[in-house]
């Protein structure tokens, strides 16, 4: 990441006015942690170019992830408007809405990320269920955690969230066998 951060930077000093540039190394230094380099390149690009959708949709997404969780939803908003066929800013939308538990919201983001990119990330049909499991929809609920369980990739190191939505879909699991097997008992008497 270093090296690519060198590139970029030479790229940029050659053409100071390549958005994409920008873009490319705000990733970098967000991999390199460095959160306020990567702000000021999303800044930047923005203030090159404000119809830049990745810029918005990164910069959202970083703006959530430094606690400013507003001026992100409206980054993600600003994107969404427009490119209203892109994904990714629902997917961040839904995830920002379920922890601040405007379930509804989730719930429209969610459905929008899978509509829009149905393959493409198991983690909106997690985060569909969560929605409506808060909702009351806890069957539709566990359809979609278990879809997203069987889609999620072999490999992949489960991370805090993760671990949250593993521990709800186990839960939602129990709940639906044990009303199963109460079911079963009643009739069974």
């Amino acid at each position: 990441n270093e090296k690519a951060l060198e590139d970029l930077n030479k790229t940029i000093d050659l053409d100071p006015k390549l958005t994409v540039a920008y873009v490319t190394r705000g990733q970098i230094r967000l991999d390199l942690k460095d959160m306020k380099g990567a702000l000021a390149d999303y800044d930047k690009a923005l203030e090159l170019d404000t119809l830049q959708v990745p810029a918005h949709v990164y910069r959202g997404k970083l703006l959530i992830d430094l606690g400013r969780v507003e001026e992100g939803e409206e980054a993600l908003l600003r994107a969404i408007e427009l490119n209203d066929n892109y994904w990714l800013p629902h997917h961040h939308l839904a995830r920002i809405y379920l922890k601040e538990k405007a379930f509804k919201l989730a719930l429209h983001h969610a459905e929008e990320a899978i509509r829009l990119a149905p393959k493409k990330f198991y983690w909106n049909y997690a985060l569909r269920g969560l929605a409506k499991g808060h909702l009351g929809d806890r069957r539709a609920a566990l359809r979609d955690l278990q879809k997203s369980m069987e889609t999620a990739p072999q490999n992949w190191k489960w991370s805090k969230l993760d671990k949250y939505i593993k521990i709800i879909l186990l839960l939602y699991f129990i709940l639906f066998f044990t009303i199963r097997l109460s079911i079963i008992v009643s009739i069974a008497r």
